[in-house]
């Protein structure tokens, strides 16, 4: 017998300034008590892609899908008024792209805003233009910042900054990112 169990937690010991290497959320499995070494599930069981959207509490919704990386960020965005899709890895831009659309159809959302952190490196730019692919059917938009005001979209909008995100076009983003 199988026992799955999923788990998110907080490792406790990352934040700004973390070292590299140390993780926020882990993810966990119960699937190692099923039996020895050699057992179906030994070692635990991936957990997927676990679908985490976020809807507006506090402002009437904006008509836009978000698609960002991290929880923390997830939640600025959904304060903000979008209804937000996190992706818990940057290489889960599919996953996260099929919810993103399928909230698209169910609330007939306008476009879309995608807040990757301020980072110019290939994984990103890989990611970023898969996704907004993915999304072309609808109009797909950057929120974009100078990194001097942080390097996420949550560290920008909580040191005060909100003013200095602008948004540009998926065509304009990747033309500058290439």
């Amino acid at each position: 017998f199988l026992s799955i169990l999923s788990l998110i937690f907080l490792s406790g010991n990352r934040g700004i300034g973390a070292a590299p290497g140390e993780h926020r959320y882990r993810f966990m499995s119960s699937g190692f008590a099923s039996g020895g070494e050699h057992s179906y599930g030994a070692y635990g069981c991936g957990c997927g892609y676990i679908e985490d959207v976020l809807y507006p509490q506090q402002r009437k919704w904006c008509g836009a899908i978000a698609v960002t990386e991290g929880r923390f960020k997830a939640t600025t965005l959904a304060k903000l008024g979008f209804i937000t899709v996190n992706m818990h890895s940057i290489s889960n831009w599919k996953p996260a792209g099929e919810v993103a659309l399928e909230l698209a159809e169910q609330y007939n959302a306008r476009r879309f805003v995608l807040a990757y952190d301020q980072e110019n490196n290939k994984a990103t730019t890989q990611s970023a233009a898969n996704l907004s692919e993915m999304l072309n059917s609808y109009p797909v938009d950057f929120a974009v910042w100078d990194e001097k005001y942080g390097k996420g979209i949550d560290d920008v909008v909580n040191a005060g900054f909100l003013e200095k995100i602008s948004r540009i076009s998926a065509e304009k983003f990747l033309n500058k990112a290439a």
